[in-house]
């Protein structure tokens, strides 16, 4: 069992915010994990939340939305977030309601907040980014394309150049990595049908690997729902 010392230290150091998340920890193997926390969360709540994240670790078990825990393969920057036997996220994670609600404060505070309000938020985003990392790209963008509001939160942030590159690098980097891993086209005639684009337009954009694309032709080809027929109204 860990050194319960150095746990009430570490989640001591948490509540205190004079560290920020994740929270390192080490099973009774040697292997290292991070656990988010919340920094701005009470002292009896992060230490519950360490202590039974060390639990699921020293048992060998995964917690039930997979966002707990996220092993280490070499170190604190190297992190391997919800990866299946082939290496790459699951496809078949569905977003949970705690994803939803980070997906939609993500998208919406990018689209609609001041540049000073969205470097206010910082941490707060960064905490969300951290907990669907997760998440198939296409599963978070498939949630993205069939919600409203989202799809007009995308338009906007489509027109915010400053915010807008950044948020598609991240996008497109993460479409490149399951890419790689023959972790897209699988499930490439699923997303088409989903977010109701024909899949003449969406296949061969993604079968040539043309992410920016892809994420252009989603804004432009997926309908929106009557009574609106603009992304501005």
């Amino acid at each position: 069992m860990r050194d319960v010392k150095k746990l009430f230290v570490c989640c001591l150091l948490t509540a205190m915010k004079l560290i920020a998340d994740p929270v390192l920890i080490e099973s009774e193997a040697g292997a290292n994990y991070a656990v988010d926390v919340d920094c701005e969360d009470s002292f009896r709540n992060v230490i519950q939340h360490i202590s039974d994240c060390v639990q699921l670790v020293e048992t060998g078990a995964e917690d039930a939305n997979g966002i707990l825990i996220k092993k280490l393969a070499s170190g604190p920057m190297s992190v391997k977030l919800n990866k299946d036997e082939k290496g790459g996220r699951d496809y078949s994670l569905l977003p949970t309601e705690q994803h939803q609600a980070d997906m939609i404060f993500i998208l919406t505070t990018l689209a609609d907040s001041s540049l000073i309000k969205i470097k206010g938020s910082e941490s707060s985003l960064k905490r969300a980014g951290n907990r669907i990392n997760p998440i198939h790209p296409l599963q978070f963008l498939m949630f993205i394309f069939t919600n409203e509001r989202l799809k007009v939160a995308m338009v906007n942030i489509q027109g915010r150049s400053w915010v807008w590159k950044e948020f598609l690098k991240g996008l497109t980097n993460s479409l490149k990595e399951e890419s790689a891993l023959g972790n897209i086209m699988p499930f490439a005639e699923e997303f088409a049908n989903t977010v109701s684009v024909p899949s003449a337009i969406i296949l061969p954009i993604m079968q040539s690997e043309k992410w920016e694309n892809l994420i252009d032709a989603l804004i432009k080809h997926v309908p929106r729902q009557p009574p609106s027929k603009r992304y501005d109204q």
